[in-house]
């Protein structure tokens, strides 16, 4: 079998290596070293999920897939997109460390990503003045409250970006304990309740897991 897939035991779907539970039938997956992936395997996987990254929602079908009843098959929101390419990013950037020639490629990637997200969410923006201007009155409301929140949620966005370098930081000296301790702040709480905060709650929450997961397993590397 591939280095670059998990599959399950109990549907014979294919899963990514990253995956703990079977995107389908949500039975646990069997474990596999990371160290024993190829880096060429985890660009290729990270770059699939970076350019899905446009994709507000994605369908992928299992061995077993039925159109009519919905079984096996995973829908992944942008948010869960996301996450799943960070944390293949998050794997790369620690081979990186002192690979020159892979810090090009991994920066690369992190650009697209970022610039891939910035895009969505300025195309979910010009959607949101169609409505406006269609004459969807409470749905404008809404939107005007949420432009309002724009400058609270900008702050928070700072914030976390800036834990998320100094996690990195924190890999890149080998001081994992504070890098766990850092991990742990890594949560959307600006007022999660309103809306558009739901999907950045749920992101935070996946790339939190990606790093402690990353983190732990350097350190058990090197017991």
């Amino acid at each position: 079998m591939s280095d670059n897939f998990k599959k399950c035991s109990s549907c014979a779907a294919i899963n990514d290596v990253i995956f703990t539970n079977c995107s389908y039938c949500e039975s646990p997956l069997p474990k596999i070293d990371i160290d024993a992936i190829s880096t060429d395997d985890l660009i290729m996987k990270a770059g699939e999920w970076v350019g899905k990254s446009t994709e507000e929602l994605i369908e992928i079908h299992g061995p077993n897939a039925n159109e009519w009843t919905g079984k096996d098959i995973r829908k992944f929101t942008n948010g869960e997109i996301v996450g799943n390419a960070e944390k293949y990013l998050s794997i790369l950037k620690v081979r990186a460390k002192n690979n020159p020639t892979l810090s090009i490629t991994v920066n690369e990637l992190s650009e697209k990503l970022k610039a891939n997200k910035a895009s969505l969410k300025k195309s979910s923006k010009k959607s949101n003045i169609i409505w406006i201007s269609g004459g969807v009155v409470l749905v404008g409301f809404m939107l005007i409250m949420a432009f309002l929140e724009t400058e609270g949620g900008n702050d928070e966005q700072t914030k976390l970006d800036n834990t998320e370098l100094q996690i990195e930081e924190a890999i890149k000296d080998k001081n994992y304990d504070y890098a766990l301790v850092l991990v742990e702040k890594l949560n959307w709480t600006y007022e999660p309740n309103k809306i558009g905060n739901r999907e950045l709650v749920i992101e935070y929450d996946k790339k939190r897991n990606g790093y402690r997961t990353t983190i732990n397993q350097i350190i058990e590397r090197n017991k």
